[in-house]
């Protein structure tokens, strides 16, 4: 039985879009091109889920937010740990904040809890 295996000059190249943001280094593999394009077709929809999480349940940590999301079957499929990399998207970009409280994870680490920015300001 033979294997194909694509050779790296035989991947397709990763595609950059106007106003891409740098979810990749240029001189990261292909293969990490091709997967940052893959999952740019859910960051959107993730980071809505995000903030709709937060907005029912109020501050959360992103344990919680990651668990939670993980239990909503009618919500697109992602990695687990996907909607904690959408939550420090949103922190840098202001739309979340720490609260200054911290939750207990499964490894018995803390974590910041994080609310939406509007919800502390008002």
């Amino acid at each position: 039985m033979t294997t194909d295996t694509l050779q790296p000059e035989q991947l397709p190249l990763p595609m950059f879009l106007d106003g891409d943001s740098p979810r990749v280094h240029r001189n990261d593999p292909v293969t990490s091109h091709l997967a940052a394009d893959k999952s740019q077709r859910t960051v959107n929809s993730v980071r809505d889920r995000v903030l709709q999480l937060l907005a029912e349940q109020g501050p959360m940590a992103a344990f919680e937010v990651c668990d939670e999301y993980a239990e909503r079957a009618d919500w697109p499929h992602v990695h687990h740990e996907t909607p904690r990399k959408r939550m420090s998207d949103m922190k840098r970009d202001g739309i979340l904040v720490e609260t200054g409280e911290t939750r207990i994870n499964g490894e018995g680490s803390p974590e910041a809890v994080v609310a939406i920015a509007e919800a502390v300001a008002a």
